[in-house]
């Protein structure tokens, strides 16, 4: 095969073609858009699957592609996305799938209608798709690189370790619709490749592979390789088509969280009482723990908080702005911290934490659902005595649950006439939380 001196420019920066096409090819999954070095590999990779094609007298257009509208619309009906008057093609052009939702945005009232079309949208991903084409094209890339290579090179006998594709692209083949933990749908983190990770050759690779390597190598069926051929021709499309789709979500993600602020805010009553179980001073490290639904959080605030480890931050969060607290929800659903938050008290004396953690008795029997932070399985090992919890957010209901127990209210018993005598002499006049809203 006679090669360009980009495709050669190309090879000699990676190294070989397979390395070139295995490193390229991701930008399916991670790229906001596509490279030139991504179009060379990708007219590379065609040139040596239509050659394969010809070893096998098959001709074949070289421009042949999938049906993109097919391919969204089969995904868009196999997951049964439920979206009013929605057409799947608008994922093609970003301006008018993002003028539908838009549209259908300005007709909603609650938070609730945009995070719901937020995870419809999340089911059409294409991810599943391309996954079930890369690895195996990549393979079959890995097989072929020979045709890349000048007859007259020479090749040190060296052999290089095989790759498994389908054990590195498995785990989209899984992705959660959920988005969400750390919600989700926060596609930013994905770069394209940055050239620089990869060594620079100062030399056009020297390869000699014998007749015997050529006839060992894996036959592809010739209707598979048609297939690459089509999806290689198509992938330009389709990676315009994630990006699009991503950017979307993003949006739909801002609009959600934008809306339920309002919905919280605009409560004067429930403002009042959040602002009021916020406030602290620098005496008091408030952490933030998520109850996966509002009866779990009621039974903390009777019995206390139970951990696996002694250690808080293996189930809390320190130090929440009120926009934190409305807006957090972890777990495969969202569920942990949706409906409910527990504040936690960490006195501090002298700048120095205190140490709110016991062991917990054996014959103790509480309530306990160790949630995501600590692992889904196990028995509560330590307990936070409920005199430190300062209350709830409830925010299924819009409220503020107070702690008649927390030792800093005159209702309670419990707080030690030492702890008290330190705090009273460390406390300076209340200043609010800077980090309020």
């Amino acid at each position: 095969m006679i090669l360009n001196e980009k495709e050669k420019e190309i090879i000699n920066k990676y190294g070989r073609f397979d390395y070139a096409c295995e490193d390229i090819f991701l930008n399916i999954y991670f790229a906001k858009s596509c490279t030139d070095d991504f179009n060379t590999v990708c007219n590379l990779m065609k040139k040596v699957i239509i050659e394969e094609l010809r070893d096998n007298n098959i001709e074949i257009d070289s421009n042949i592609k999938f049906n993109i509208d097919e391919i969204l619309n089969n995904e868009f009906n196999k997951e049964e996305i439920e979206l009013p008057n929605f057409d799947v093609t608008y994922i093609k052009n970003f301006d008018t799938l993002n003028s539908y939702f838009r549209n259908l945005i300005g007709s909603t009232t609650t938070s609730e209608e945009i995070e719901e079309y937020k995870l419809e949208l999340s089911m059409l991903n294409l991810r599943s798709f391309l996954s079930s084409y890369v690895p195996e094209i990549l393979e079959n890339m890995d097989n072929q690189y020979y045709r890349c290579v000048e007859e007259d090179n020479t090749f040190d006998d060296e052999k290089t370790e095989s790759v498994d594709y389908n054990g590195i692209f498995s785990a989209f083949d899984e992705e959660d619709t959920s988005k969400t933990e750390e919600n989700n749908l926060n596609n930013d983190e994905f770069d394209s490749i940055d050239e620089d990770d990869f060594s620079s050759f100062d030399e056009f690779p020297k390869l000699e592979i014998s007749d015997s390597n050529k006839e060992g190598k894996k036959e592809i069926e010739d209707e598979k390789l048609i297939e690459f051929l089509k999806f290689i021709n198509a992938s330009p499309e389709l990676i315009n088509c994630r990006i699009n789709y991503e950017k979307e979500s993003q949006i739909l993600q801002l609009e959600y969280q934008k809306k339920k602020l309002e919905e919280f805010y605009s409560n004067e009553e429930f403002m009042k009482d959040f602002s009021k179980i916020m406030e602290h001073d620098s005496n008091h490290r408030y952490w933030f723990h998520g109850t996966q639904c509002l009866e779990d959080a009621y039974s903390i605030l009777e019995q206390g908080l139970g951990l696996m480890q002694e250690d808080i931050s293996s189930t809390a969060y320190c130090e929440f702005t009120m926009d934190e607290v409305i807006l957090y929800s972890r777990g495969f659903g969202g569920e942990i911290g949706r409906d409910a938050i527990v504040i936690i008290d960490m006195p501090v004396i002298n700048n120095k934490n205190q140490n709110i953690i016991e062991k917990i008795n054996s014959d103790s029997n509480i309530n306990f659902a160790p949630s995501g932070l600590q692992g889904l399985d196990g028995k509560a090992n330590y307990i936070i005595d409920k005199k430190y919890i300062v209350g709830i957010v409830d925010k299924q209901n819009k409220k503020i649950i107070f702690n008649p127990k927390y030792y800093l209210n005159k209702q309670s018993d419990k707080i030690s006439e030492e702890l008290n005598s330190n705090l009273i002499n460390n406390i300076e006049e209340p200043q609010s939380n800077n980090k309020h809203r």
